[in-house]
Formats: structure tokens, C-alpha cells, sequence
């Protein structure tokens, strides 16, 4: 067994996937599909082939929301991403700490690059996703806030 040999006062302020303000927020949860990439947390969740599943693809369908970091993924197996068949919450409105790729800035637009699984500033390679913004800034890459507010496609 490994011995811990240094120990800080300090907690990290958060981690990709948990839920970052006591404010409010909207949960729901889907079955990643079978057959589907596996999910990190915090990442872009999209609506699947049924009303029931989900996939991380763009082009699966309509995005649903920001994927929640569980405690019930058991990380022996999988790590921090959800596995085809896993129950993913989503959130769809609130505010969640996410890993960023580049600084950002408060205010603005958060765009996402599925190849890293990082979020930046909207443009080449970060996609913009309808309804996210940047709550907090960085100086580098690391770990922001992002605001989802809910969107429904037109």
C-alpha cells in the first residue's frame, strides 16, 4: 500500500464535472448508449437515438447539457468519463467546473473541443455550444466556471 508523504492544507477549489455554486440548477439523467464513446465529466452531452439515451457526439442530436461528475462510476474501471450503458446526470442549467485547453475570460462564450475533451474561447478548435459561458476566467489552461443556461433548439 502506497503511504501518503506530503500533505497540504489546501484543497484543490474543484474538479472537471462537479457542480461549482450552490445555485440553482436543473439535473436530469440518460443511458449512455451501447456502442457509444465513452463520456468524461464535464464535457457536452447530446441527446441519443431514444428519448432515454445519450450520446457525447455533436452529431447524435440536440444538446442536452453538461455531463456531472458521480461518485457511483466506479473508478477502478473507468476512471473519470462514464462508460455505454452508465447513467449520466446532465446538467442542464447551473454552474460546473470544467478544464480548459487556454486562458479565458469571464463573460464570455465557452466553445468545447471534443479531440481534448477541453474547453477555450470560441473559435479554431473550440466549437461554440448554444447556451454556456465563461463565469470565470483563467490565465492558463486549468479550471474555470462555466454558466449553462437552458437552451431549446430551434
Amino acid at each position: 500500500m502506497a503511504l501518503q508523504t506530503s500533505i497540504t492544507q489546501f484543497q484543490r477549489p474543484g474538479a472537471r464535472g462537479l457542480i461549482a455554486k450552490a445555485e440553482a440548477r436543473n439535473i436530469i439523467s440518460r443511458s449512455l448508449a451501447v456502442g457509444a464513446a465513452a463520456v468524461l465529466f464535464g464535457v457536452p452531452v447530446y441527446r441519443g437515438a431514444t428519448d432515454d439515451l445519450c450520446s457525447g457526439l455533436v452529431a447524435a442530436g440536440d444538446f442536452l447539457g453538461l455531463s456531472r461528475m458521480s461518485g457511483v462510476v466506479d473508478p477502478a474501471s473507468a476512471g473519470d468519463r462514464y462508460l455505454p450503458g452508465d447513467e449520466i446526470p446532465i446538467m442542464m442549467e447551473g454552474v460546473m467546473w470544467v478544464e480548459t485547453g487556454a486562458a479565458v475570460v469571464a463573460g464570455t462564450p465557452a466553445g468545447y473541443n471534443p479531440a481534448t475533451g477541453l474547453f477555450g474561447a470560441v473559435g479554431a478548435p473550440y466549437a461554440a455550444v448554444l447556451g454556456i459561458e465563461f463565469d470565470t476566467a483563467t490565465s492558463a489552461a486549468g479550471l474555470a466556471i462555466v454558466r449553462l443556461v437552458r437552451t431549446v433548439p430551434a
